[in-house]
């Protein structure tokens, strides 16, 4: 008697943790924000709304950032934005679409493809009442002899086998593998093939007079059926959708949907036209292309009608997907009305700089710059600022709110102070491992170029990259911090860094003089000068070894100490032994 307590209480304990488990993995926590939580469904809910958003976002808002940061980055701009920007937007044309566009979104996805526009209680009500259409093919009984039987039936069930006993395997094939087969077939008993289709099939048929009562039953016409109406499933239940919604038929024509009145306005057209990018408006100034335009947008009216109708919207999934849709839409709106001009206002971007990156772009130096290219390039390095500069504001938001990524299977640098993670970076470097250091230096840059770490990971990840030979993105990487950094010292000994590359390198003598000659011209008081001055002399010549470079300099009646040349390069330079060969 006790050793079959102790059993039950064995496989109590079983079953409770495997259901505690199974519990905790749906509703597992992803992201402490504050005293909020946000479960598995609730993440997975705001990846489904991102799919099917129908604008991109502002270039500041959410570009290259990973899910859980873009989600974490939803949430704090949302909790930020005052109620009277939240009710300008809710009371928007844009939104008032987009709450259409969603709900339609998910009413043809999961019930329209999926069941045909049959309810589930339809679709079981069929299958219990067509049961024997749905029976399993018996499997062949194995073949055992007599002393198997005879062991077999004089055997004790195991212990297991009587806590568990095995059920009995229904000869019905399940209701999930035969859904589209009965959703098929309710489709073909409450929409059967139209007189215009079965008139088209019979002139098909060689002229021939054929009945077409009988040929609408027949096996090949409803296969041809399903098939044109699947090729635009939505365009076939927007023409019954509108005749159940204003008791007319549909008449595929612009004046029929558009206009005063009508269940489309010219306002519509312009609201959802926002949506598409300027370069591809143009494409919808024909009337065909309006029609389409027009059909789409009546589709978003009349499915939300429908799945409201079928009260689809108060399911978990659904529900979820619009709150993340709501709180997205006011986040971005946030951003790009108050934190983006003020970003914009503290930014500063040095032009003669830019200069500089426009040659890098070109892989040459021009008397003038191209205007436009170099425009350009001001463009994005002004935009690259901005994104800094609102992220270091996002990233003290995020401080203040006390965001935790609870989940182990998702890495975020945000959890980390980057002060560690660069130490960490730097131990590795010195260590020998340089691909590990290479990958959290770029996670830096990536993560906290608003940082003093940031910042500097951008040179180490440059010194990196030009020990593997990954020259262009060296230069680019110092080039960025050329922008970034307001340390003079630094600044100078990143442009010698790039004069060196293309001259050490990459055999682009030109370049490399630009370069030193920046220092020259802006140097005043660095300790590079007369480096530059004595590199810009020999850019032409080919040199040994560091040791030859002091040599020359000897030779030439310059002192060389431990500030000279060659102490630079063994400072600053990663390969600090490296030689022009």
């Amino acid at each position: 008697m006790r050793r079959t307590s102790i059993k039950f209480a064995c496989v109590l304990s079983v079953l409770l943790i495997n259901s505690f488990c199974e519990k905790s993995d749906t509703g597992k926590v992803i992201v402490r924000i504050g005293p909020s939580a946000i479960n598995q469904k609730s993440y997975d809910a705001y990846g489904q709304m991102r799919n099917l958003y129908p604008t991109e976002p502002g270039k500041y808002f959410a570009a290259g950032r990973p899910q859980v940061a873009a989600l974490t980055v939803t949430e704090l701009l949302y909790d930020h934005a005052d109620g009277a920007l939240k009710t300008s937007i809710k009371e928007s044309d844009d939104w008032r679409w987009k709450r259409l566009y969603f709900p339609a979104q998910l009413y043809v996805s999961s019930f329209l493809e999926r069941n045909l526009c049959f309810s589930e209680s339809e679709i079981n009500r069929y299958y219990k009442a067509h049961l024997d259409s749905f029976k399993a093919p018996a499997a062949p009984a194995p073949v055992k002899n007599d002393s198997l039987k005879k062991a077999e039936s004089g055997a004790k069930k195991s212990f297991w086998a009587r806590i568990f006993p095995q059920k009995k395997k229904s000869p019905y094939r399940p209701l999930d593998e035969v859904r589209s087969q009965i959703v098929r077939e309710l489709f073909m008993q409450k929409y059967p093939p139209d007189s215009a289709f079965l008139a088209s099939m019979a002139r098909a048929d060689s002229g021939k007079k054929v009945n077409l009562d009988s040929l609408k039953n027949t096996r090949d016409v409803k296969q041809r059926w399903l098939y044109s109406v699947s090729n635009d499933l939505p365009y076939f239940f927007i023409k019954i959708a509108y005749q159940e919604l204003y008791g007319k038929p549909y008449r595929d024509t612009l004046s029929e949907i558009v206009g005063d009145g009508k269940a489309l306005t010219d306002k519509d057209f312009e609201t959802v036209l926002q949506w598409i990018p300027p370069m591809r408006r143009g494409i919808y100034n024909t009337p065909a292309a309006k029609l389409k335009l027009a059909r789409y947008l009546l589709g978003w009216k009349l499915f939300t009608d429908q799945a409201q109708r079928r009260n689809l919207l108060g399911k978990d999934e659904y529900r979820l997907m619009l709150d993340w849709a709501w709180k997205f839409q006011v986040a971005n709106q946030y951003l790009e009305r108050s934190l983006m001009p003020e970003a914009l206002k503290k930014t500063v971007v040095d032009t003669a700089l830019c200069k500089y990156a426009c040659w890098d772009q070109q892989n040459a130096v021009t008397l003038s710059p191209d205007t436009a290219a170099l425009r350009r390039t001001v463009e994005q390095y002004r935009d690259r600022k901005v994104t800094i500069a609102i992220d270091s504001v996002l990233y003290e938001m995020r401080k203040k709110a006390g965001v935790i990524i609870v989940s182990k299977d998702i890495k975020d640098a945000g959890n980390e102070p980057p002060a560690v993670q660069l130490a960490r970076a730097d131990s590795l470097r010195d260590a020998g491992n340089a691909d590990q250091a290479q990958g959290i230096y770029s996670a830096l840059t990536t993560s906290f170029p608003f940082a003093i770490e940031g910042r500097k990971a951008f040179s180490e990840l440059a010194k990196i990259q030009t020990e593997k030979g990954e020259y262009l993105p060296a230069i680019e990487n110092y080039r960025f911090y050329s922008l970034l950094t307001t340390d003079a010292a630094e600044l100078c000994k990143t442009m010698f860094m790039i004069g060196f590359i293309y001259d050490e390198y990459l055999d682009k003598p030109q370049l490399a003089e630009a370069n030193y000659k920046w220092i020259l011209k802006n140097g005043a008081g660095c300790e590079l000068v007369d480096d530059v001055e004595f590199m810009c002399l020999h850019l032409h010549e080919p040199m040994c070894s560091v040791e030859e470079l002091q040599a020359q300099a000897k030779r030439q009646g310059r002192s060389v100490d431990s500030t000279g040349a060659a102490a630079t390069l063994k400072k600053i330079s990663p390969d600090s032994g490296a030689a022009k060969k």
